[in-house]
């Protein structure tokens, strides 16, 4: 009866011990996934700020970025999305930015997918990624 018991209870501290590792998985995941769409979502704001000529949309996009940057984006940055937020911000305020811009959208959008890809344990395509100063080369040449 004592070995049974002890049989139970070994069970059950298994199982236990299984459930929790599988609640601890859930709750990373849902991180995961508001990280990820956040992440996508200030990548685009960059991106619709620095190429768009439409004004309109610019201004949506740029609402939606301060809201994001001040809000939602704090919560799940790791530091070097946070870097590439603040450099994009600080280009973003500068009334004589030229080119600046679309360098550090671009940066951003390389944190966001240098983070996913460490925060989901993934290889994701770097090796052909080019710097902002590359891109900015290429095309004004």
């Amino acid at each position: 009866m004592i070995a049974a018991g002890i049989w139970t209870l070994t069970v059950y501290r298994i199982s236990r011990k299984h459930q929790i590792a599988a609640d601890k998985l859930a709750a990373q995941q849902k991180f995961l996934d508001t990280r990820l769409q956040i992440y996508i979502e200030a990548a685009d704001c960059a991106a619709t700020i620095a190429v768009s000529t439409d004004k309109e949309a610019v201004q949506k996009a740029a609402e939606r970025f301060w809201i994001l940057y001040w809000g939602r984006m704090a919560v799940v940055e790791d530091d070097r999305v946070e870097d590439a937020m603040v450099q994009f911000s600080k280009v973003l305020e500068n009334p004589h930015r030229s080119d600046d811009l679309s360098g550090s959208a671009l940066d951003l959008a390389h944190a966001c997918r240098d983070s996913i890809g460490d925060s989901w344990e993934v290889e994701v395509a770097t090796s052909g990624s080019r710097s902002s100063e590359t891109v900015k080369a290429e095309i004004k040449n």
